[in-house]
């Protein structure tokens, strides 16, 4: 969360600054012969307000429900009159 790679890369990476690692996996991957060709992308990079740094796209777990399946339930709940909407015309 600081910008800094963490304990899920190989060792030589964690800890450095996210710019400072992509600079030194280029050089290695350069090294091994691993590395076809880079090319200049034009694109939007997002800059924070106040601190004019750039905002780095945070990947978390995601989770999903899946709706239609709880939805039925939910249907069947209510045509059998199990439950009660207030006011009435919401059912």
């Amino acid at each position: 969360k600081n910008g800094n790679i963490n304990k899920n890369s190989p060792k030589e990476y964690i800890g450095l600054d996210r710019l400072e690692a992509r600079t030194q996996i280029v050089k290695n991957l350069k090294e091994r012969n691993l590395l076809e060709k880079i090319e200049n992308i034009k694109n939007v990079v997002p800059y924070g307000d106040r601190s004019n740094s750039i905002i780095e796209p945070l990947l978390t777990e995601q989770w999903f429900a899946n709706a239609k399946f709880l939805s039925k339930k939910a249907i069947k709940v209510v045509k059998d009159k199990k439950t009660t909407f207030f006011p009435s015309n919401w059912s």
